[in-house]
This record gives structure tokens, sequence and C-alpha cells, in this order.
């Protein structure tokens, strides 16, 4: 028990350190002149450096299946992606709001709703692969704040890879031109990207749009 708590309080502190460490970051950085893919990467290197601290993740699980599974994903090869793929919410009629009542919700409680469409769908995709998969992209999770006037609207960057995990970057539209973006990888071994493109029809009713952008990846 004493341990239990022991971890529970380490976990506050270094929460309460990235936390204000990506405050600082995002009033000194000069992120003008970098892209949300740049951005990405930024986080998708955070993720992996995570992975592979074997310190860091005995603070946050004991379970030796949980780190396996997190330890063999960060020994993958993220030097570059193979394909980048672009997910977004439409705006139009068919959106998931008309699946689900909403009659007695607010334009604010609605807009939110929406606003968290995206973010989890990479959860989703991990929860079809178990509990363990699930936890272990929990582990992982970093995120970044920065402005950019990038972004026109909520959508995820998918980053797929030739030797390694998909990684699924979250890029969230704030006020006067900041921007909150979120990663995890995707555990779920049996994920191909016909995983999301198979359900092509679905996730239109859903209001949700796939668009390879792989020629953002910059050429060597």
């Amino acid at each position: 028990m004493i341990k239990m708590f022991r971890r529970i309080a380490v976990f506050f502190v270094i929460s309460a350190i990235l936390l204000l460490g990506a405050c600082n970051d995002t009033k000194n950085e000069n992120t003008a002149d970098k892209s949300l893919y740049e951005h990405g990467l930024e986080v998708i290197s955070s993720m992996v450096e995570m992975a592979n601290s074997q310190q860091y993740l005995s603070l946050y699980s004991d379970s030796a299946n949980v780190l396996d599974l997190i330890s063999a994903a960060g020994a993958g090869d993220f030097s570059k992606p193979a394909a980048l793929y672009k997910i977004t919410s439409s705006d139009s009629s068919g959106t998931i709001l008309d699946f689900i009542q909403t009659d007695e919700l607010s334009e604010t409680l609605k807009k939110h709703i929406k606003s968290r469409m995206l973010s989890v769908i990479a959860t989703q995709i991990n929860a079809m692969g178990g509990s363990e998969a699930l936890s272990a992209s929990s582990l992982c999770i970093s995120e970044k704040l920065f402005v950019s006037n990038e972004l026109e609207e909520n959508e995820i960057y998918l980053y797929t890879y030739q030797d390694a995990v998909p990684v699924a970057v979250t890029f969230t539209k704030g006020e006067n031109g900041a921007v909150s973006a979120s990663g995890i990888f995707i555990l779920y071994k049996d994920f191909t990207l016909d995983t999301i493109l198979g359900s092509s029809e679905l996730l239109k009713e859903l209001g949700i749009e796939i668009e390879e952008i792989t020629e953002k990846i910059p050429k060597q």
C-alpha cells in the first residue's frame, strides 16, 4: 500500500514538472517556422525517450507484460516515417452527433463532444488490442503546447513506419493560434491502415475523413 501511494505521489510531482516545462516552452520557443509535421516528430521523440527508459516506466506500472509491450514499441526505428495520413472531423451533417441523443445538451457541450471525437480514435484502436495494449499506450502519452497558424481545425496526423509501430498525434486548436499536440503509440498488434480505411464508409457517416499527406515528409 505504501509503495502504491508513493508511486501516485511521484506521478503527480512529475506531471506538475512536465506541465510547467510545457508552459515555459510555449512562451520561449520560436515555433513560427515549424510545421505541424515537425511538431509531431518532436512529440514522437519524447514518447520514444519515455518508452526506452525503464526507470521512467517503472514509476507508472509494475506489470511485466505491459512494460515489455511498451519497451518493444520504443525499440522501433522512428528515424523517418514511411507514410503520413491526416484524419479530420467534418463540420457537415452526418457527424457522430447525429448518432447520439443530444437534444438536451447545450451548444457548448455539443461543441466539446465534437472536439473530443478525434482524440479518442487512437485510444479506441488500442482498446481493440485488450487491456494491456491500452495500459501500455497510456504510459508514454506525450503532449506539447505551441503557437501555429497552420492548424485550421482539429486533426490527427497518423505517422506510419517501416520498422516501428504507428503513432497518432492529435492537434487541438486553441485561441490566438495556440495548439496542443498529444501523441500516442498504436499498440493494437493487428492494426493496419485497412483497419481504418476498411471502415471508410462508416467513418464518412460519422464525419471522419482520412487523407494521405505523405508529401509533407521531407525527401532526403
